[in-house]
């Protein structure tokens, strides 16, 4: 049985919160379930809800290693830089903060497949038209004349069926060959020296695209084309390329997220390695929050 923090109550049913044990009655008083895990929406919304549990835990008795462990919880997420968080629709969610985002992809929400098709749709509404040859327009109707045998004195000779599907495919590929990670992506922004914004038009998708031109590394949010996020995307991207540009004009950011120098892993790496020996019983509880503590410098 383990010991409630919020009552002192020893207990069999509990709800694990912030590395702290509540009952199942104090979880439920302190509506645990209902915001444990919420995505808020910047840090108007998350201050509002922190000093609604607070008032909430105060008046109702909770004992003092409960509130501390709330304000602990909330804290955590200040320091870090907060900003805003947003659900795109899609099966992803992003979470911004000052130096870093987050972003966790749903495999059960997030169909590749057709995400992969709405992103070249996107792409290709916002490329530029710089020349016939480059209109899509023209590209079908190109390809479609050769397929069919209207070669139009092209000068140029074609061998077979197999090198027109190609040459189709190769115009106007079908859908992006794009990559995703089902465990919480962080976006450090010392890692990227570009983003790269599209907003939703009509039913096409929308998507932030993170990439470092160097090694060319990406990572990409995507998002549906509902009037509330075409309004709000703009500002989330504003936020995040007024950050990663103070970072690439004066590296003020380079430093900002805790970081290990002597080794080619962050932090987030380094307390997943001590979560893995909870996990196998190598270490308690108690061992793995002093060390998470100290990593994270609380």
């Amino acid at each position: 049985m383990k010991k409630c923090i919020a009552c002192g109550k020893s207990v069999l049913l509990t709800d694990e919160f912030n590395g702290k044990t509540f009952c199942k009655t104090c979880s439920l008083k302190m509506h645990l379930p209902f915001w444990k895990n919420k995505l808020y929406s910047d840090m108007k919304e998350l201050e509002s809800q922190r000093d609604k549990i607070i008032n909430n835990i105060v008046s109702q008795g909770f004992l003092e290693d409960a509130i501390a462990c709330v304000k602990e919880y909330f804290a955590a997420e200040e320091q870090n830089g907060f900003a805003y968080g947003q659900d795109g629709g899609l099966g992803q969610t992003i979470k911004v903060y000052g130096n870093h985002c987050i972003i966790n992809t749903d495999k059960n929400k997030f169909d590749i497949d057709e995400v992969s098709k709405e992103y070249v749709k996107t792409v290709n509404s916002t490329k530029p038209k710089t020349n016939f040859l480059s209109d899509p327009e023209f590209q079908r109707s190109l390809v479609k004349g050769l397929s069919s045998g209207r070669f139009l004195k092209t000068g140029i000779g074609l061998a077979s069926t197999a090198f027109f599907d190609a040459a189709r495919k190769e115009i106007i590929p079908e859908k992006a060959q794009i990559t995703v990670q089902y465990t919480p992506v962080y976006v450090r922004y010392t890692d990227f020296s570009n983003i790269e914004f599209a907003n939703a038009a009509g039913e096409n998708i929308g998507y932030l695209r993170f990439f470092n031109g160097n090694n060319g590394a990406e990572t990409i949010f995507f998002f549906r084309g509902t009037g509330k996020l075409k309004k709000r995307m703009p500002i989330i991207y504003a936020y995040i390329n007024e950050c990663l540009s103070k970072n690439i004009s004066n590296n003020q950011l380079q430093n900002s997220l805790p970081y290990n120098s002597s080794s080619e892993h962050n932090i987030f790496d380094e307390i997943r390695e001590y979560k893995n020996l909870l996990d196998d019983g190598i270490i308690s509880q108690e061992e793995f929050e002093i060390k998470k503590k100290e990593i994270l410098k609380l």
